[in-house]
């Protein structure tokens, strides 16, 4: 079962890829590209180009080199410039389009130089030109631009806290926004009155276009308040650096300006917005191979958020609920999505949210030979590891103990990927150039 599980998840990562649906959804005609969505393709938008070079091509996030390589294929010399940032090791070979590799989820400087040369492009282009914006998870660290009096340093340590207290991804997208000069909003009154299509691949919940890579062309709605609420809330605001704290306090004052919002602002009139691939894009996909192989596949339309740990004991409750109500014999695939969160506090140990959960979900069903789970990321990297999550059953956590290894008290400290490494539960993909959160999978017999 161990390969069969594998297999789903890989099926699921190739429909993740970006290249290919950005490549069916533009096509260049005479002086116009044309966006084609929907099962047939249709026309639901088309840019005038006139008869130069006349895209700017932008983007950041792990998916970014990916979507720019298939923008490429399609538009070829009508790109007049460009440049994108990914992740360390999500790189494609671009002939038109420049490339920053950078750090993820702690900045780096390339990241900051990445985010300062795009505003320069962004600033640069005017009407008939368009822009095509290239998003996707990992964007919020590899665009970086610290506002004045913040350093790079500063915004290192405030990631690192956010991290570490189980913040959620929309929690910390809230205080990365208004500790940037190109997030929340900003980079898109660098290109107004400019046409902009922004193209994202999802990696949150909702696959809200004001989280994802935190929302650089997109109006937000949240405030410097809620940035000390959030602050406060996971008690780290005497560990914050001063001068994150001062600069948040020059926002409430209304010296330092506030985040760019739908209301008023004129920005956001000519951007328009296309998701290309979302988490639901790969659970489909998985569902249907499950299908193709004899498996009855069953999809869990709650997304699993909150404490990882606290996530798969409820993802095996719901095996076991599902396992009482179908007939007796029938081989079952529940299959979901969502992003846990994990609570590192002052000591911890090598792992990552998905290990995390299939380290859980391992001291769950110990004994029971009849359930299979795999919990990985989609992006090919689970916390600061090599692995994308791991596959456990009902004798994996008794073949830890053989080996040394008390699962339980891994689990309290936030130390799962040894564990599973000498159990031969994880799995290794390296990067994928993607990144549409995590997939959950379960295979089980009544």
């Amino acid at each position: 079962m161990f390969d069969k599980i594998v297999e789903i998840y890989k099926t699921g990562l190739r429909a993740a890829d970006p290249a290919p649906v950005v490549r069916h959804m533009l096509r260049l005609h005479k002086n116009r590209l044309e966006v084609r969505t929907g099962r047939h393709h249709e026309i639901s938008e088309s840019y005038e180009l006139g008869s130069k070079a006349s895209v700017l091509v932008v983007g950041c996030g792990k998916a970014a080199a990916s979507m720019a390589m298939a923008v490429e294929e399609v538009l070829g010399d009508r790109i007049r410039d460009g440049i994108v940032a990914v992740k360390y090791g999500c790189a494609q070979p671009l002939r038109r389009v420049r490339l920053i590799e950078g750090g993820h989820p702690w900045p780096d400087q390339n990241c900051v130089n990445a985010a300062a040369e795009t505003q320069r492009l962004l600033s640069s282009v005017v009407p008939p030109d368009i822009v095509l914006a290239l998003l996707s998870g990992g964007g919020s660290s590899l665009w970086t631009l610290p506002p004045p009096g913040v350093d790079l340093q500063d915004i290192i340590r405030l990631t690192g806290l956010l991290l570490e207290s189980g913040a959620n991804i929309s929690e910390i997208n809230t205080l990365r926004k208004h500790i940037s000069r190109i997030s929340g909003g900003f980079a898109a009154q660098w290109t107004y009155p400019t046409k902009v299509l922004v193209i994202a691949v999802s990696d949150v919940p909702g696959d809200s276009f004001e989280t994802i890579a935190s929302g650089p062309f997109s109006p937000d709605e949240s405030t410097f308040a809620d940035c000390l609420k959030i602050i406060e809330k996971y008690g780290i605001y005497s560990k914050i650096p001063v001068s994150v704290a001062e600069y948040f306090q020059s926002g409430i004052n209304g010296i330092a300006p506030e985040t760019p919002k739908i209301a008023g602002d004129f920005s956001f009139e000519n951007v328009d917005y296309l998701l290309a691939v979302t988490n639901k894009t790969a659970l489909e996909s998985c569902a249907a191979h499950a299908t193709a192989i004899g498996l009855k596949p069953l999809m869990q339309e709650t997304f699993f958020t909150g404490e990882a740990a606290d996530a798969a004991y409820r993802f095996c409750l719901k095996i076991k609920e599902i396992s009482q109500l179908i007939e007796t014999g029938t081989n079952t695939c529940l299959i979901s999505g969502g992003e846990t969160t994990v609570t590192l506090g002052e000591n911890y140990g090598k792992g990552g949210r998905n290990q995390e959960f299939a380290l859980a979900a391992a001291l769950e069903i110990e004994g029971n030979d009849s359930i299979t789970i795999l919990a990985c990321g989609t992006d090919g990297t689970d916390g600061p590891t090599d692995a994308a999550g791991a596959v456990v059953d009902g004798q994996s956590a008794g073949k830890m103990r053989k080996l040394g290894f008390d699962p339980a008290d891994h689990l309290r400290c936030h130390n799962a990927y040894p564990a599973l490494d000498a159990a031969g539960c994880l799995i290794r993909t390296g990067p994928t150039c993607t990144n549409v959160m995590d997939v959950r999978i379960a295979v089980f017999n009544s």
